[in-house]
């Protein structure tokens, strides 16, 4: 049924939007009455034929039931990841804790040494302590005869050569601290930084959120998008640059 078979024409401007919001009703007779407030349509409103239209179809807007709760959640969710801190990193982004762990130096240039014997990982003191015969025997090719020297850190570049050399079955390597993003991302940055704080010991040394972007993901960046969009009262002004453009603005 068309606007124009009950009398509503594009002069009733206010009974013609009303006929489009409510076509799909089963009561929507109780709203055709009379018009009081003529006013005239803005320009570009659909006329009459846009019901009969593939582009009106499309455009309907769904409904899904949802408890208060729910609907809560979402709407604060949504919020939060159109206005959270961007790290820099491009739309659509996500977070994962990221600490400083040891890894293996390929050059051996690494700043901590490192000493495998045995089935042990040892440092080089720790090395001289558990195995005194050895660094009793380096001693002596420097004339400090007594067994139970305390260990000498000057002397650390000369017993690691020591080892290399006299001690066949020990294998040196070196290591240094390089950030490493963990395998447990969030769409929200608060999570993670939650997480750093409360997992310090599961994580290396200065914890923190790390950044990075979806890439090549459509599913995932869909319903990024739709989470985006869902709360359209968030101030304009705290809304991302880019979520603007690629999430609300997005035809």
């Amino acid at each position: 049924m068309k606007p124009s078979e009950l009398g509503i024409g594009r002069e009733n401007c206010n009974m013609y939007r009303m006929f489009r919001g409510i076509r799909y009703c089963d009561y929507y007779d109780a709203a055709f009455m009379k018009c009081s407030s003529v006013k005239h349509c803005p320009d570009g409103l659909d006329d009459e034929d846009y019901f009969e239209d593939e582009e009106f179809e499309e455009k309907k807007m769904k409904t899904i039931q949802l408890s208060d709760e729910d609907y809560k959640t979402l709407m604060e969710l949504s919020k939060e990841y159109q206005t959270q801190d961007t790290y820099y990193q491009a739309f659509p982004r996500f977070w994962v804790p990221s600490s400083e762990k040891l890894v293996h130096n390929i050059h051996d240039e690494g700043q901590f040494i490192k000493i495998y014997y045995d089935g042990e990982t040892y440092t080089p003191e720790e090395f001289s302590n558990s195995f005194t015969e050895h660094y009793t025997s380096f001693l002596k090719d420097f004339w400090r005869n007594n067994p139970s020297v305390f260990y000498d850190s000057e002397l650390e570049k000369s017993w690691i050569d020591y080892i290399d050399y006299k001690i066949y079955d020990a294998k040196i390597y070196t290591l240094d601290y390089k950030r490493q993003a963990d395998r447990n991302p969030s769409l929200f940055l608060s999570d993670v930084e939650l997480f750093c704080k409360a997992n310090q010991h599961h994580l290396g040394q200065d914890p923190k959120p790390f950044g990075d972007t979806i890439f090549r993901m459509p599913k995932m960046e869909k319903l990024i998008k739709i989470l985006s969009r869902l709360n359209r009262d968030v101030p304009e002004d705290e809304i991302d640059s880019e979520i603007k453009h690629y999430a609300l603005e997005e035809k």
